[in-house]
């Protein structure tokens, strides 16, 4: 099962349409559309957005065959326990561009 249809399967077990799941994540219906039909890819912020919008996990958007790398495996770890102690979903986001930030700024020196 695809991201996409992950997406749409909670998405109506959660009773949203796709209209109001875009407005939780700033997104309009058409594409909430494309992500569920996979005609759009999303980023990882993006994925925690729809996530927290659901209510679930990130991982609950994969197939148990699904593994993370491990850098995926440690930014899954930190959006839960940053969850866990009540940042929101900008916060994650502000958290992330700083960490690339810095990690571009490592790599050109």
């Amino acid at each position: 099962m695809s991201l996409g249809d992950k997406v749409r399967q909670i998405r109506k077990q959660r009773g949203l349409s796709q209209e109001e799941l875009g407005e939780k994540v700033g997104l309009q219906r058409s594409q909430i559309s494309k992500i569920e039909s996979n005609d759009r890819r999303t980023t990882y912020e993006r994925q925690i957005k729809l996530a927290e919008a659901l209510n679930c996990n990130v991982a609950d958007f994969y197939d148990e065959k699904f593994q993370l790398d491990e850098e995926g495996k440690r930014w899954a770890i930190f959006n839960e326990k940053m969850k866990d102690r009540g940042y929101t979903p900008e916060e994650l986001e502000e958290w992330l561009k700083l960490t690339e930030k810095i990690m571009k700024k490592n790599e050109d020196e």
